[in-house]
């Protein structure tokens, strides 16, 4: 199966990527891009659609496996995913 193998290929490249140097630009990008999502996150959390899409999932319920962010809801990935744009 191609989709299998290549996933084991990228899967095997992550695994040994760990060990490697990031240059401190990119990883001065990826922090940006980090707290950008994070930021977008905890504004969209406060807007209609975000206010709906929490309720939403606090009515859902779910196993409590991850949080749902400005909350103190805990739910499913899935819901939390969903909550959490």
């Amino acid at each position: 199966m191609v989709g299998a193998d290549i996933t084991g290929r990228l899967a095997a490249y992550m695994v040994k990527a760990r060990d490697f140097n990031l240059p401190p630009e990119v990883v001065r990008e990826a922090k940006h891009r980090i707290l950008d999502t994070l930021a977008a996150m905890v504004s969209g959390a406060h807007l209609k659609a975000g206010e709906m899409a929490i309720r939403y999932v606090r009515e859902q319920g779910g196993i409590p496996e991850a949080t749902v962010v400005t909350t103190d809801i805990k739910t499913s990935a899935v819901n939390a995913a969903l909550a959490n744009g």
